[in-house]
């Protein structure tokens, strides 16, 4: 008994969690397996937010660590699954004569109260239908606004990492977090990414955050 399936390459149907679905092939009948990164960009569901001046770096740096003080942070609602794909914070503009530190964390509650509002950008350039960001984006802006948040709920830090001074120079503390190199943290929302970054002079850069939002009732039960 044979069944005729319907090749589909360039779109495909979503299915939730414990439902069948139809299997994915192209047009000479061989299973399609798409780089999922790759696909979560076609299908418009990863976003970015990057200096509001490209050319100007930000001081988002605090002088030492401070619970309620992050450089940035991302608050997820309900409803919403956030993976972080790649962060990077690149020195620049006055470079910090000391040690450097960074710390990835996440929380499984919203935490921004007050900072400089960023808006996220969709990674499906130009699209006449892309998917907006739903979540809620903030950095630090020394001397200007403060990024304030609550207290830590659950303090789950995925990355802490010190850039000796001594070791380089004092003029390449630079992180850089790829989830093709690390497993990502998921986010269920609600919850939150916090960055800290900071060392003595209040390190100033560039920084560059990439993510992917899914539906929480596609991604996971």
């Amino acid at each position: 008994m044979s069944e005729d399936t319907l090749v589909k390459q360039a779109s495909y149907q979503v299915n939730p969690e414990g439902t069948s679905g139809k299997v994915r092939l192209n047009i000479k009948g061989e299973t399609v397996i798409a780089d999922p990164i790759q696909q979560m960009i076609v299908d418009g569901r990863v976003f970015m937010i990057s200096n509001q001046a490209m050319e100007t770096a930000r001081d988002i740096g605090n002088a030492a660590y401070t619970e309620t003080e992050p450089a940035i942070a991302i608050d997820v609602p309900l409803g919403t699954t956030f993976i972080p794909l790649e962060i990077m914070l690149y020195q620049g503009g006055a470079v910090a004569t000391a040690d450097v530190t960074a710390l990835f964390t996440v929380d499984t509650v919203a935490r921004i109260t007050s900072g400089n509002a960023l808006t996220p950008r969709n990674f499906l350039i130009n699209s006449a239908q892309p998917n907006t960001s739903l979540v809620t984006a903030k950095c630090h802006d020394e001397g200007t606004t403060a990024l304030i948040t609550a207290a830590p709920t659950n303090d789950i830090t995925f990355l802490a990492k010190l850039q000796a001074e001594a070791l380089v120079g004092g003029d390449d503390q630079d992180i850089h977090w790829s989830a093709r190199e690390f497993i990502p943290p998921i986010i269920k929302g609600p919850g939150s990414l916090v960055i800290y970054w900071y060392g003595t002079g209040n390190p100033e850069g560039f920084y560059h955050i990439v993510w992917a939002e899914i539906p929480t009732v596609n991604a996971v039960p």
